[in-house]
């Protein structure tokens, strides 16, 4: 047989040999030093493959069987090590430990815990009634009897009690407990484990045939509502486990008895090959080539070779079980660590050698961090190993108050701002309490529990009570919001939701794998998508409402590679050995070349045409510098915190001498923005305690002030031009802070507005003074109509007529009848990209012909009935020529993807200038006349003035975070915007109460009819109009194309002039408008989103949906109070979410295992990560483990 598995002919480093026993013999928590481990916790191995542990040569995997969700969480998790291969004793057979089968053993040399994973911890020796610290692992063993002991984990603060069940048995566990007296109790019969008691009443029955467990049955109120069956081969391996539905995971075993074969739910089969004399794993692979590796081990150097896809080299740390460094196969390093004799990591660099070290004290605890720009973060703690300051490089500290059970009490912040926390008897949280520097505290978040510990009710600042009930095993079944709405959940015997019905009575259906993946889902109105799956969990086809099919293919590390629309043009992608992209080519064949440094990070970017753009980082891998292949360049100055302070274009001018453009930002001691320069023109900014800006005053004088309530929505917005006048608005809102009404102050115009179940607008309403009758008169109303997918299909505008809409069943706008009878007929390909737009009055556009539309490769539009368009190889258009008349119009970009000049056939030349943020500055417009300059500023993304020399400043106010425009000012004179339901200015309504101007649009936001007040007209001298069209699209006057932040859309073909720069992460049409215009917006031109034009807490939405659009490790652009992060988190994560690793960890992850948040006391106090006290929202891949399930984290900072 093969020999001991600790390292084969020399090895010592194998969690095998020192583990739970290695292949030679039975495990033993004997055979290591006290304060020792026998290996890493699976969340610090270094893994791959299907997967093996690289270090060590062992196949190890992990699995959740039951998952239990009260005060404690009580969960049955199997962990595999083929290290343990001999150990015949386990429960459910060789190699598998779970945390039902935990046990202390006293030897001579050392007290031994064998954990959850498998695990021997180590403690030294002691008397009974004394103590001992185990610092690598952070736990207290005390010993309160001769074989009674208490072990006290301060990572998750619970206490587990072990006592023996027979004369001279190990000590087996008996309980866990909180420091509130919630418990989980274990029940024997006769030295074996019979039942578990949760923390919530329920009873998990153990069911034994012989040594090993056949059944688990979660039983509630003598009810069996959960189990799972365990089957064994002749030896007494474990053969199969099948889930509560039938499904089973299967697995296989040599003579031996180490697994050569798992086979998961859905029939993947994933196998693996042993080196006769190490016992070490040397192959694994599963179908088709996924995760096939080849591993070679080098004892003497102490290295280990994988061979295949994105080989590696890892060098094991001196560590049992720890790897040191990892490179590619060639030798590049990737990354190297450095651990003290504890484990703890104390540095940690990339391949550039860029890095951060660690200092900790001798509990464990974390003191010091100096990140790679040598910025240092220091903390204190309290004698229970309480964080209780933070100290942050630029000398901010943030402090800390718990209670004698760890749980945080009250947070300070530099800002002023604090928080408190108020637990019950039972360490529930029950109210969070905030107060703003001397404001007295308010409470902005109230919760109640039932006897099982689920959230029953949560009252927020405004009051409003929101309701849940639960089935028997703690998952949520309904959802009542202020009693008015109620959402129903129904679910399967896994708790998997299959049909969700909605306050206003739609439903959603949805049917799923073996593996709990969707596979059919019928939307409110009936349509129909369906989903397979591969691999481990990846989407290989989609196939939409129309019939439509979407592939999509890996490589064998399950990487997306490529995707195939339905009309067969592919999207491809290519990686390099460290598993970063390095190659796109896109559905027209574009093919863009990324260069990485050592670092990992994005040094060049070359494209199709030849033109590249190469960039500078500093250390810590903020970008310092840019520069391109045409000579221009961009620098990047930063403060000692990295944050911005300057950024300047460097570019040759029209006549060759260099010109630069600066913006310059100068900030308060928190790092928000005080100032910023835009070349000469200045900008000053306010704040309130939470970091939202109040105020802002333009570089003419005029200011912007907004106002906010207890729970963050808009109450007020006002507005002072430079020359005196003013408008003031308070706003109004329903318990769920949805606008009512929004009212000047003087009480000439008020807007009123009115929501269905579904929050979706049914009614505006602007109203201005009393008449003589002493009833307001109606300026303008909107009535809208909405089928069962939430779509509008209907609006009566009183003032402009009927408008309806007809859509196909993927939810594409087929139709669309506008004001005076404007009709137009839309046509698309399978790829969804637009073809012909039948347009006309009344009937006549259903009978008029017109040809299909020329559309090459990836949607490039190229010729319609009225022009040919020509684009260059980077696929932005250059050139439109009239069919008719034969006049083209030009356009010239720079390669930064930005549109510098437009060439009309009459000789009109139009240039453009940007920062260095790609914002434009700048538009002038030459020909026959005199030269037409205008210049724009720019409040973050938003336009927030425009300034011409004819009419000089017009200013701007949106909703805060990026919404919907709400005031307009322009010589002296400031206009209240009433919006449509998606954000389209409708009405410019003046001080007096009369409607300046009113527009109705085309689906696409073109105007089709306008009107003016004569009366306003004639006093002006001149019309006033909104700029804006669809949400975030400003209308570049005469030139038929509209700019977003970062694109230019073409409304009469109803595109964007040049690809989208996110590539396919902005949607899967790379020059469309990805969905229907009516139903969705895209406010900055890259990707398009279902939102409220103006969401009342932005922040709350915008961290989650930055958190599903990006990768990687990344700090949120924005900052959430308290009260708004734990809302963020319960919407992330959704029903049925449960807290992993036990009560009091505060990570908590969602029923189906993507999405997870993370409130735990490491974020709360800033003890990791680089942006002070913060939670994390996070994606995951829940059929991979540790580093490699982790798709996206984002940092999110807290009130400072």
């Amino acid at each position: 047989g093969p020999s001991n598995g600790g390292g084969g002919g020399g090895g010592s480093n194998s969690g095998a040999g020192g583990g739970a026993g290695g292949p030679g013999g039975r495990a033993s928590g004997q055979d290591g030093p006290a304060g020792s481990s026998s290996g890493p916790a699976a969340q610090h191995q270094c893994q791959g493959g299907h997967p093996v542990d690289l270090v060590t040569g062992n196949v190890v995997d992990e699995a959740d069987d039951l998952a239990l969700f009260g005060r404690i969480k009580l969960d049955f998790k199997r962990f595999y090590s083929s290290a343990r291969y001999q150990d015949r004793a386990s429960s459910l057979g060789p190699g598998w430990a779970h945390g039902l089968d935990q046990r202390i053993e006293v030897g001579e040399r050392v007290i031994s815990l064998f954990d959850a994973e498998g695990r021997w911890i180590r403690f030294e020796p002691i008397a009974v009634g004394a103590s001992t610290f185990h610092r690598r692992e952070r736990r207290t063993l005390h010993r309160e009897g001769e074989l009674d002991f208490r072990v006290e984990d301060h990572e998750r603060k619970l206490v587990h009690r072990f006592r023996p069940m027979s004369p001279g048995g190990a000590a087996m566990l008996q309980s866990t407990e909180d420091g509130y007296g919630n418990a989980v109790g274990y029940v024997y019969e006769t030295g074996r484990l019979v039942a578990v008691q949760d923390s919530a009443g329920r009873t998990v029955h153990v069911r034994w045939r012989g040594s090993r467990i056949v059944r688990l049955e979660v039983s509630v109120a003598g009810s069996v509502e959960q189990w799972v069956d365990y089957e064994y081969d002749g030896s007494g391996r474990l053969a199969a486990v099948v889930d509560a539905l039938g499904h089973a995971e299967e697995y296989e075993y040599d003579a031996y008895g180490r697994m050569l074969g798992a086979t998961t739910k859905t029939g993947a089969r994933f196998q693996y090959a042993y080196d006769p004399n190490s016992g070490r794993c040397i192959h694994t692979w599963g179908p088709k080539g996924l995760y096939d590796i080849r591993l070679e081990y080098d004892f003497e150097n102490r290295l280990t070779r994988v061979e295949g896809e994105e080989g590696r080299i890892i060098e094991w740390d001196e560590l049992v079980g720890f790897a040191r460094t990892e490179r590619l196969l060639d030798g590049t390093l990737l990354e190297e660590t450095a651990r003290d004799a504890d484990g703890y990591l104390i540095a940690r660099t990339n391949g550039a050698g860029e890095g951060t070290k660690h200092w900790y004290d001798a509990r464990g605890n974390e003191v010091r961090r100096v990140d790679a720009m040598g910025r240092v973060t220091a903390w204190e703690y309290d004698d229970r190993d309480n964080p209780i300051r933070r100290i942050d490089p630029n000398g901010l500290v943030t402090e800390y108050a718990h209670d004698p059970h760890g749980s945080v009490l009250s947070v300070a912040y530099p800002t002023g701002k604090r928080a408190a926390l108020t637990y019950d008897d039972l360490g529930r949280l029950v109210r969070v309490q905030e107060t703003s520097g001397t404001k007295t505290a308010v409470d902005t978040r109230l919760v109640e529990y039932d006897a099982q510990h689920n959230v029953v009710a949560v009252t927020n600042a405004r009051g409003v009570r929101t309701t849940y009930t639960y089935d028997g095993l703690g998952r949520p079944l309904s959802e009542t919001e202020n009693g008015q709405r109620t959402t129903h959940l129904a679910r399967d015997r896994m708790g998997r939701p299959t049909t969700l019905r909605f306050g206003d009575g739609s439903t959603v259906q949805r049917t799923y794998d073996a593996a709990g993946r969707i596979t059919r889902e019928v939307d409110p109105s009936g349509a129909v998508t369906e989903l397979s799956w591969q691999g481990m969990g990846k989407l290989a086809r989609l196939v939409d409402a129309n019939g439509r099919t979407w592939r999509l293919e890996y490589t064998g590390q399950e990487r997306l590679a490529k995707v195939t629309n339905p009309l067969g043009e592919a999207y491809e992608y290519a990686y390099d050995e460290a598993g970063q992209v390095i190659e796109t080519k896109s559905f027209d064949a574009r093919k863009t070349v990324i260069f990485r440094g050592a670092s990992g990070r994005v040094e060049r970017v070359e494209q199709p045409d030849g033109t590249w753009r190469a960039y500078e980082y500093d250390r810590a891998g903020a970008l310092t510098g840019e520069s391109a292949s045409d000579g221009s360049s961009v620098s990047v100055r930063r403060d000692a915190m990295g944050l911005v302070i300057e950024a300047t274009l460097t570019e040759k001018g029209a006549s060759g001498q260099a010109t630069r453009q600066s913006t310059h930002f100068e900030r308060d001691p928190f790092g928000r923005i005080t100032l910023e320069r835009q070349g000469d023109r200045v900008l000053r900014f306010g704040h309130d305690i939470d970091g939202r800006t109040v105020e802002r005053t333009l570089f003419d004088g005029s200011t912007t002030t907004w106002g906010f309530d207890g729970s963050g929505y808009l109450a007020s917005a006002a507005h002072r031009t430079a020359g005196g006048a003013a408008a003031s608005f308070v706003f109004e809102r329903d318990a769920l802070g949805r606008e009512l009404k929004r009212a000047d102050a003087r009480g000439n115009v008020s807007v009123h507005q009115a929501f269905d179940l579904a929050d979706r607008l049914l009614e505006q309403r602007a109203t201005g003074p009393a008449g003589e009758a002493g009833i307001p008169d109606v300026l303008a109303q909107r009535q809208y109509q909405y089928d069962r997918s939430g779509r509008v299909t209907r609006v009566d505008d009183a003032i402009w007529g009927k408008s309806t809409y007809r859509y196909d069943a993927a939810g594409r706008l087929e139709e669309a009848l506008s004001p005076n009878d404007h009709r137009q007929v839309f046509a698309y390909d399978p790829a969804s990209s637009l073809v012909s737009i039948l347009e006309g009055i009344g009937g006549q556009a259903a009978g008029a012909q017109k040809s299909r539309w020329k559309v090459a490769a990836g949607n490039r539009l190229t010729e319609t009935e009225r022009h040919v368009y020509t684009f260059d190889k980077r696929a932005r258009r250059t050139a439109k020529r009239d069919k008719k008349s034969g006049e083209v119009t030009d356009y010239v970009w720079d390669v930064r993807d930005r549109l510098r000049e437009i060439r009309l056939p009459d000789g009109t030349r139009v240039t453009m200038e940007y920062d260095a943020f790609g914002r434009r500055t700048r538009k002038e417009v030459t020909g026959k006349g005199r030269a037409k300059v205008t210049e724009l500023l720019w409040h973050g993304d938003q336009l927030c003035a425009e300034l011409t020399p004819e009419a000089g400043v017009r200013a701007f106010v949106h909703h805060p975070n990026g919404g919907a425009p709400l005031l307009q000012a322009e010589r002296n004179e400031v206009l209240l915007v009433v919006t449509d339901h998606h954000g389209v200015p409708k009405e410019l309504i003046d001080g007096a109460g009369r409607v300046a101007w009113a527009a109705a649009h085309d689906p696409w936001g073109r105007i089709i009819a306008e009107r003016w007040d004569p009366i306003g007209e004639q006093n002006r001298g001149y019309r006033v109009r909104s700029p804006f069209r669809l949400l975030g699209q400003y209308d570049d006057e005469g030139l038929g194309l509209t700019m977003t932040r970062f694109r230019y859309f073409d409304p009469e073909v109803g595109r964007w002039c040049s690809p989208d720069p996110l590539g396919l992460t902005g949607g899967l049409n790379l020059h469309g408008f990805d969905g229907a215009p009516t139903v969705v917006v895209d406010p900055l031109g890259l990707s398009t989103d279902s939102g409220h034009p103006h969401p009342p807490v932005d922040p709350v939405q915008a961290v989650q949906d930055e958190t599903l659009a990006n990768r990687g490790n990344f700090g949120s652009a924005h900052t959430l109070t308290p009260e708004q992060a734990l809302t963020a988190g319960a919407e992330f994560v959704g029903p049925g979410y449960r807290e992993m690793g036990g009560s009091g960890t505060g990570v908590f992850r969602s029923a189906d295992g993507t999405r997870q948040f993370r409130i735990d006391d490491g974020s709360i106090t800033g003890a990791h990560g680089d942006v002070g006290s913060h939670v994390h929202l996070e994606t995951l891949d829940p059929n991979r483990r540790g580093r490699d399930a982790t798709i996206s984290n984002n940092h999110i900072p807290i009130s400072a």
